[in-house]
């Protein structure tokens, strides 16, 4: 397996602190942020976690597109983005991932279902999602990583930053897949289409700049 550079490990981590860090503050006395996503995680609604039971990649007629993302999209409003998701509104089941997600990290079963079924949607980034939460979970597992891998593969065609960043990372590894410098670099130039300062862009960044360094050093 290959040995990643810290600045990797710092690449890797900066997806999932932006992910899992708090985007909105909301009175307490107002509403339980965690009330809804515990209901619905004890409810397990069968059409929903059936979702976290195949790759949404395996199923016929999949394919992306970048659908994109209204922030606070589902604040007080579950209820609704919950129905629009059942009735296959990849974005409703997006935001409801997103906002559960960051507002309630235990509840990893609820979100990554959200995403599951997103991405089987056609959403790009809940692909991207969904496949940093089965790497996250177990990124040795090879069954995990073949789908992980095609999520990733499947955003990035549709330009998710994200998706590229990731694809490139694994790239860069070669753990069940090929170990590709070149290809990194090239799927990773989509990572910056927000600009260098976003997050995204930054980790492919600091990623492409170790390639070089390693390339540089077996050239001495």
């Amino acid at each position: 397996m290959k040995t990643i550079n810290p600045l990797v490990i710092l690449a890797f981590f900066a997806f999932f602190s932006d992910v899992f860090s708090p985007i909105y503050a909301q009175d307490e006395a107002e509403t339980d942020p965690s009330a809804f996503a515990q209901s619905l995680d004890r409810e397990r609604p069968a059409w929903l976690y059936k979702e976290l039971e195949a790759c949404p990649a395996d199923h016929p007629g999949f394919k992306t597109v970048n659908k994109g993302y209204s922030e606070g999209f589902c604040i007080d409003n579950e209820d609704k983005c919950l129905k629009d998701c059942k009735q296959s509104d990849a974005i409703a089941c997006y935001s409801l991932a997103l906002g559960i997600q960051r507002r309630d990290e235990q509840m990893s079963d609820l979100y990554e279902a959200l995403f599951a079924r997103a991405c089987r949607l056609g959403h790009a980034s809940g692909c991207t999602n969904r496949g940093a939460g089965l790497s996250h979970r177990d990124p040795s597992d090879p069954d995990a990583a073949v789908c992980y891998i095609a999520l990733y593969k499947a955003a990035c065609l549709s330009d998710d930053p994200w998706g590229c960043t990731m694809l490139g990372l694994k790239l860069f590894e070669g753990e069940h897949i090929e170990q590709d410098y070149d290809e990194a670099i090239k799927v990773m130039s989509k990572s910056c289409k927000f600009g260098e300062d976003d997050p995204a862009c930054s980790a492919a960044l600091a990623l492409e700049k170790t390639i070089h360094e390693e390339r540089n050093a077996a050239e001495e």
